[in-house]
């Protein structure tokens, strides 16, 4: 029996592995979670001032980069287009 040239060749026919999308109840965990905390770091700051759209897109990409990494340690990749939802939010 000749060795497989490739790990997932089981069959003659290489096979790539997938990556499963997230449920969607995952998703919607993580995305309360963000809102929660964008919501919150809004009404801190807004005690001082009024926010500036560039001032609240700021905030958006600084609370998505922090959680990030953890949602992506939990199995849930976050999709790009909570960046734009968390800053409309």
């Amino acid at each position: 029996m000749s060795p497989h040239p490739h790990p997932f060749d089981l069959s003659g026919q290489a096979v790539k592995p997938t990556v499963l999308a997230p449920a969607s109840d995952a998703l919607d965990t993580w995305w309360t979670r963000l809102t929660t905390e964008a919501q919150a770091r809004k009404a801190v700051a807004s005690q001082r001032k009024t926010l500036s759209p560039a001032e609240l897109e700021h905030l958006a990409r600084q609370i998505l980069t922090e959680f990030q990494p953890l949602a992506v340690q939990a199995g849930v990749p976050l999709p790009d287009e909570f960046l734009p939802r968390l800053i409309g939010e």
